[in-house]
């Protein structure tokens, strides 16, 4: 367990490093780049938090792995939600100001899908206002317009649906239980935030 969680820490100072050598860029990888900071932040840390009770009480190795791919699927379903709640969200239910994440330069995956949907003059505003230090309220407000002009928040979301059921997919290898039913309702609370 001390070893998972060392390596767990490890993976997070690591994701944390690449974010903030992403900040402010998109390019043809970017969209590879953030599942690999998502994994190494959010998905690591959580899918041990989960196995680490199953091997203290000796539980098999299918559930364990369960429990890791359980954790793992719901970190990347969580941090999907708080990357569209930065669009949808209200400051109260986030928990910090909306739209901060693009003022401090990061690339989530609203903004990442706008490379494949918006037309090429709007990319290249788009862009230009990424290119100012620091980013401008016009360029926030003109970037926050194309998350909803193309519904790329809502398109997150669709994506952290996807990662919620394979989380709950994963608690298959259990019998039914209220600690089954518990690790269910978290999940889809989770992905409810938007609602």
């Amino acid at each position: 367990i001390v070893e998972m969680f060392a390596n767990a820490i490890r993976l997070m100072s690591a994701g944390e490093l690449l974010q903030l050598e992403q900040n402010f860029a998109i390019n043809d990888d970017s969209e590879q780049v953030y599942f690999k900071i998502l994994t190494a932040k959010t998905a690591k840390l959580i899918a041990a938090s989960c196995k680490a009770p199953a091997i203290l009480a000796g539980a098999p190795r299918p559930m364990i792995e369960g429990l890791g791919t359980f954790g793992s699927s719901l970190g990347l379903a969580f941090q999907l939600v708080d990357d569209a709640l930065d669009y949808l969200g209200m400051d109260g239910v986030v928990g910090k100001s909306t739209l901060s994440d693009f003022r401090e330069g990061k690339m989530t995956y609203p903004v990442l899908l706008l490379r494949s949907l918006a037309n090429e003059g709007e990319l290249a505003q788009m862009l230009e206002g990424l290119s100012q230090t620091p980013i401008t309220d016009d360029s926030i407000r003109f970037t926050a317009n194309l998350v909803a002009k193309y519904q790329t928040a809502e398109k997150t979301i669709e994506l952290a649906h996807k990662y919620t059921d394979e989380a709950i997919s994963a608690l298959e290898v259990f019998p039914e239980s209220d600690a089954k039913d518990s690790l269910e309702r978290i999940a889809y609370s989770l992905v409810g935030r938007v609602y």
